[in-house]
């Protein structure tokens, strides 16, 4: 779970995600990974040249054929520094529907991310099904161009979501239609293909197929999630390849519905209130205020994944060819970006500047000279538009995965949280989920799960998104997890330096103190 499409702002959250483009070049030979090779694994040229690559680190890229629920081709990348070749460490990113993992400038920040931790394993990158890089990548260009173009108009939260429905009924029955038989699948099976369930056979059937001896799975944010299910699997099929997991910002299964939306929105407020006393009488004036439409702004953003590449197929239009763009600051916009901000602390104090000249001026024209507030909506457009996520995996895995809440969830919700009852009611009349392409998912539950080797477990005290609460459910559940509470620290508590750069090499290596806080 790290991303959410901003016009269901129901599900108020947006990845922070990077779009990483990069030509092609050479690739070299990483330790002995497929020695004999699986009919699976097919080498490929990566998109990193091993000029580019730290000393010491090797690469090498294949394209792996899928075998569960259909196949589609993921590409994968292997960076090694041969100091425990037959040790594999998966990564399993976030999202669902972040792709681009084996793109160049990733990496290079994993080369070097490899070379200064020196873990006692090759770390191997790959795309989800359905992601930027993967065969079938599922894009529409309908929606993309509805969801950009609606970004600029004056329309409330609800009245997108359900403008969008009709919008992708039509793209999930086509390309359900279009890959279903050519994956011999009919097209009511097809979203299956992108339940968790799949995607965790997927993490172990391209270990197996690499060679690797002893396995780690690193998960962060939804990867926890494909990771849990994965070592579920594992242990049922009694493989003793899997050694330990890797938790950063658990995000489990049986958890996300819809109807734990405000509980998340209620956190969220509070750290806000935390972090700039009085947060909420200032952001309820100007919500208040931007519902009236003579009150809302017409701003022209900058556009950070600007470039020309040729667009993704099938996009005829592509964001990334606009240098600027168009949005219009509306009160739901106000919720999306006040969410959004909590991802990435280092722009809290923009946005709380911002807000606070927003809430001066709003009516007059200084307001558009408000530098703070444009940095952080520049920075929320380029997340949400990310040319390496996709909307509509992100939307069939979390239907699949979670199904459409009962209304007496969300009652039940409403009467808990009264004061986000109606943005709730909102959502739930126009939840995706509710399409009738989702009407038998494949709903998870935690409970289910109990795993008998070492967890590594890392919760941050302020995630917006994957509480900490839900860390601590999933150590009280299992019998071998060292549990790390990063205080004061958000989502993704390894990328925020909370632990040092060696945290996951001492755990790899055994040793007890794995977390040496700023170390």
């Amino acid at each position: 779970m790290t991303s959410y499409p901003t016009n269901a702002v129901a599900w108020l959250l947006v990845i922070i995600v990077v779009s990483l483009i990069a030509a092609c070049d050479g690739h070299s030979r990483s330790g002995d990974v497929a020695e004999e090779a699986s009919p699976a694994l097919r080498e490929r040229q990566c998109e990193l040249s091993s000029s580019a690559l730290p000393a010491g680190v090797t690469l090498k890229c294949f394209w792996w054929r899928t075998a569960v629920n259909g196949e589609f081709r993921l590409p994968v990348a292997v960076l090694s520094t041969g100091a425990a070749p037959r040790t594999a460490l998966l990564h399993i990113a976030g999202g669902p529907g972040d792709g681009a993992q084996t793109d160049a400038d990733n990496l290079r920040v994993w080369a070097d991310w490899l070379a200064t931790a020196k873990p006692a394993a090759d770390l191997i990158l790959y795309s989800p099904r359905g992601t930027r890089g993967s065969s079938g990548e599922w894009l529409c260009d309908a929606y993309e161009r509805f969801s950009l173009e609606t970004l600029s108009r004056s329309v409330t939260a609800a009245e997108e979501a359900a403008a969008s429905l009709p919008i992708l009924q039509r793209c999930f029955d086509a390309y359900a239609e279009r890959k279903a038989k050519s994956n011999g699948l009919l097209p009511s099976q097809f979203y299956a293909a992108f339940s968790s369930r799949a995607q965790a056979a997927d993490a172990l059937g391209l270990l197996e197929d690499l060679g690797y001896l002893r396995w780690h799975l690193w998960g962060v944010s939804y990867g926890t999630r494909v990771a849990l299910l994965a070592a579920e699997q594992a242990q049922n099929a009694k493989r003793a390849e899997l050694q330990s997991l890797i938790l950063d910002s658990v995000y489990p299964p049986g958890q996300g519905a819809l109807a734990q939306w405000p509980m998340l929105l209620e956190r969220a407020w509070r750290y806000h209130e935390q972090n700039s006393p009085g947060f909420g009488n200032v952001w309820q004036r100007l919500y208040q205020r931007l519902t009236r439409v003579e009150m809302q702004l017409d701003l022209r953003l900058d556009n950070w994944n600007y470039n020309l590449d040729p667009c993704p197929s099938p996009l005829q239009h592509c964001m990334q060819h606009q240098k600027h763009i168009s949005m219009r600051l509306t009160a739901d916009r106000l919720l999306a970006l006040s969410y959004f901000v909590l991802y990435d602390r280092s722009l809290l104090p923009s946005f709380y500047e911002g807000l606070k000249l927003l809430d001066d001026n709003l009516g007059e024209a200084a307001v558009l000279d408000n530098p703070p507030l444009i940095l952080v909506l520049e920075a929320f457009v380029a997340s949400t538009f990310a040319e390496s996520f996709s909307s509509l995996v992100f939307y069939a895995t979390e239907c699949i995965d979670n199904g459409h809440d009962s209304a007496a969830d969300i009652v039940a919700a409403q009467q808990q949280f009264p004061q986000w009852a109606q943005e709730l009611e909102l959502a739930y009349s126009s939840d995706v989920c509710a399409l009738s392409v989702f009407a038998n998912p494949d709903v998870l539950n935690a409970q289910n799960i109990r795993l008998n080797l070492p967890l590594l477990v890392f919760a941050g005290e302020r995630d917006p998104v994957t509480p900490v609460i839900w860390a601590r459910d999933l150590a009280q559940s299992q019998p071998q997890v060292t549990l790390v509470e990063a205080s004061g620290v958000g989502h993704s508590v390894l990328s925020s330096g909370y632990c040092g750069v060696n945290a996951i090499a001492r755990w790899i290596f055994g040793e007890k103190e794995v977390c040496r806080h700023g170390n």
